[in-house]
């Protein structure tokens, strides 16, 4: 039996059961959070989700088998490329820097820490509201390399 304690989240990330194969009769169908359909499995590749509670309180980005984004990381990178694409005050250079550090930012590479000192630099030329906005959709899917970096006192 494998070592790897599995969890049920919804499509939003919400955990819904902790220990879905030790407690099925706790298994929901919905969130009741959110109301998005629940998973137990990857939707990629069918391995069931690992539960990182013991480690992290919240869920994991990527799968551990075939290393694709889960549905709520998908849903947070394709908010923060629109919220980047909707800031008319950042200069098309800053945009494109922004939106093409999203993906490496949730990741943690020694390129990590460049484009995460690349975005902070933009950040903080765009003010509070910007980075206050981009943190709140980020900050969930983000590295802790990249949050150290850019949100030191978060």
């Amino acid at each position: 039996m494998s070592n790897i304690k599995t969890a049920q989240y919804c499509r939003n990330g919400h955990m819904t059961n902790y220990a879905p194969l030790e407690h099925p009769e706790n298994n929901r169908n919905f969130c009741s959070e959110c109301g998005e359909p629940t998973l137990l499995n990857c939707p990629n590749c069918q391995v069931s989700i690992e539960d990182l509670g013991y480690m992290l309180p919240k869920a994991p980005k990527y799968c551990r088998n075939c290393g694709q984004p889960f549905p709520w990381t998908e849903m947070a990178l394709a908010a923060a490329h629109e919220f980047i694409q909707s800031q008319e005050q950042l200069s098309e250079e800053d945009r494109a820097t922004l939106d093409s550090s999203i993906e490496i930012l949730a990741k943690d590479t020694p390129l990590t820490t460049v484009r995460a000192n690349k975005v902070k630099t933009i950040l903080n030329k765009a003010g509070t509201g910007v980075a206050s906005m981009f943190r709140d959709i980020v900050v969930d899917i983000m590295s802790e390399t990249a949050k150290k970096i850019i949100f030191p006192n978060n």
